[in-house]
């Protein structure tokens, strides 16, 4: 699937030129433009959601679901580990991808996402009403009415139902104003800050640190972690540029430089190897590029 960023979505967005967004293909996924052009920002999603309907998980989700699955706890991509007495195990998986394929493994059907996997950002592949609140897996009659500009009505309406409740997809959008119908914001964060207490390491993946949201999740994490026992972060990307960005956006680099372990690899390189990467980085925290 394409990206956000560089050859990606915000750059085929852009070329909707949609009057509000400027050229700015971000801004196509900003609530204000969305709520100015509904229908023609319903179909530029629909797309990507029949996209993402179509592919099947990789290597990486796969053996991220595999961890998911063996552990009875619950995983920034950000991966949370906790030491214990029987070594190191995923705490919880925390996605920002929309995509729905995180977990997708350990899920018995696709309205039934892994209770282990929290999505951050919400999932394209499902629909959300944002009058009632009724959620459910986006079908291809729906999405074909959707790229076609065409409204997809809640199947959920009864006589105190308005007749204009039209579905929307249950991504997060930039300043989501109907947010609260498709993730509960403080309660994740307020597991992030209490899974933050009883770890010892996170594992970033793919993630570019690019937006503020990413370097917002870190400093949480930095925050609420025990001060005896500060965490080490492992950051798997194959662009460096990624620890510039974090680094950059720091207060005190230098604190976290001496914790911080970059892994110049891909996902489907590194994590089929997680564990024993994991085991290799924490308690020896090291800065620099070193091989799996």
């Amino acid at each position: 699937m394409s990206t956000f960023t560089g050859d990606g979505l915000y750059q085929r967005a852009a070329q909707l030129k949609l009057s509000g967004a400027g050229t700015q293909g971000s801004a196509v996924f900003s609530y204000k433009v969305y709520k100015k052009h509904p229908r023609a920002a319903r179909a530029f999603y629909a797309e990507i959601a029949r996209v993402a309907l179509a592919c099947v998980p990789g290597k990486a989700h796969r053996a991220l679901d595999r961890l998911v699955c063996r552990c009875p706890g619950t995983h920034v991509d950000t991966c949370i580990y906790a030491s214990g007495h029987a070594g190191l195990q995923m705490v919880r998986h925390y996605t920002m991808n929309i995509d729905g394929l995180s977990g997708s493994a350990c899920s018995k059907s696709q309205e039934a996402l892994s209770p282990h996997v929290i999505e951050m950002h919400g999932n394209v592949t499902r629909l959300v009403c944002p009058v009632c609140g009724y959620k459910g897996a986006a079908q291809k009659h729906q999405l074909l009415r959707m790229t076609q500009r065409k409204d997809v009505v809640c199947p959920n309406r009864s006589k105190a139902h308005p007749a204009d409740s039209v579905m929307r997809f249950g991504m997060l959008l930039y300043d989501d104003e109907e947010a609260e119908y498709l993730i509960a914001t403080s309660t994740i964060l307020h597991l992030m800050q209490s899974d933050a207490a009883r770890i010892d390491a996170v594992v970033w993946i793919g993630v570019s640190f690019m937006q503020s949201a990413t370097v917002g999740y870190f400093r949480e994490l930095e925050l609420h972690a025990r001060s005896a026992h500060p965490l080490t972060h492992i950051i798997c990307n194959p662009d460096e540029d990624c620890v510039w960005n974090l680094l950059s956006a720091l207060h005190d680099p230098d604190s976290v430089l001496e914790r911080l372990v970059f892994f110049q690899e891909s996902a489907e390189q590194l994590i089929p190897n997680l564990l024993q990467s994991v085991c290799t980085c924490v308690g020896s925290p090291r800065t620099g590029e070193h091989d799996p």
